[in-house]
């Protein structure tokens, strides 16, 4: 087929045999690719062992806090 031919499609028929962007599909393809990179990078975890528990203390302490926060609120205004 022809460039011609297909320039005199209707640009709705274009874009839904070419789209540039498709709401489901690209977000879920980023995620895998995200997902396939950080499982390459455990790779060198060992090298930064303290580092990563360290991070863990830190989210663990973060989450304690905020969850005693919002029980005392929850406690406080149930009477």
């Amino acid at each position: 087929m022809s460039t011609a031919a297909r320039d005199d499609r209707s640009p709705v028929r274009r874009a839904v045999e070419a789209p540039e962007y498709v709401p489901v599909v690209d977000p879920v393809g980023t995620f895998a690719a995200f997902v396939v990179r950080v499982l390459a990078a455990f790779r060198f975890l060992p090298r930064y062992t303290g580092e990563v528990l360290r991070q863990i203390g830190l989210l663990a302490a973060g989450s304690v806090l905020v969850i005693v926060l919002m029980s005392f609120v929850a406690g406080a205004s149930c009477g």
